[in-house]
């Protein structure tokens, strides 16, 4: 084989090497009792059950253990998906969201890099489950175990609570009277902090506005405002 044969070969070795993704080992496992998720953590990673009072939601922190600056939360709740449950809230937007996609739970979603590409937020719904993700990296090197982490979470579509509540039979008629008003159903967000109340609020979110709705499910009433 000439030289410059010999350098050819030696530089695509060189550059497939470092075109690689580094792989993170995850041999840790942890399982949310309520919302049956599974999630697999790095060495050292622990999962901490929490609640958020404000949006109301609980939440599940993996993070490393002592560490509370870097790790991936998830903010759970049971539809329908509360007002302040989104990719915006809590703390709004401070404008320096650049769009960004990552895969997790086994599938690629759109969400957004903000707080100067130190954290990422995205929102979805898996079946009855309104999820939202926020992580957070105490520098880029963190990045790597977050993905992973990301990638690693596995949703169950058919997890259920153990009781319907009113706003859940609620959203099933905000859905019905934004389809028959041309009005998208992936925005719609209950406003009533009761679920079990007979009379609930709903926001129906869309590119010129929101509708409010007010709806008792147990006659199938829906007034718009």
């Amino acid at each position: 084989m000439s030289t410059r044969s010999l350098l050819h070969a030696s530089i695509v070795v060189v550059v497939g090497v470092s075109c690689r993704r580094s792989e993170v080992a995850l041999p840790g496992r942890a399982a949310h009792p309520v919302y049956h998720v599974e999630a697999r953590l790095p060495e050292g990673w622990v999962a901490t059950l929490g609640h958020d009072g404000i949006i109301p939601v609980d939440t599940w922190f993996l993070h490393p253990q002592g560490v509370e600056r870097v790790g991936v939360r998830l903010m759970l709740d049971w539809q329908p998906r509360r007002g302040r449950h989104s990719a915006g809230f809590p703390g709004g937007r401070d404008g320096d969201e650049v769009p960004s996609t990552k895969t997790v739970g086994g599938a690629s979603r759109s969400g957004e890099l903000f707080l100067q590409r130190t954290a990422f937020r995205i929102d979805f719904d898996v079946g009855e489950v309104a999820v939202l993700v926020v992580a957070t990296v105490g520098d880029d090197r963190d990045w790597s175990s977050i993905d992973a982490v990301l990638r690693g979470l596995r949703f169950d579509p058919n997890a259920r609570p153990a009781v319907v509540s009113s706003a859940r039979r609620g959203l099933d008629l905000a859905r019905r009277w934004a389809t028959e008003h041309g009005f998208p159903t992936d925005g719609i967000a209950s406003t009533t902090e009761d679920r079990m109340a007979p009379t609930q609020h709903f926001a129906v979110f869309h590119r010129r506005g929101l509708e409010s709705l007010t709806i008792t499910p147990a006659t199938g009433s829906i007034q718009a405002q």
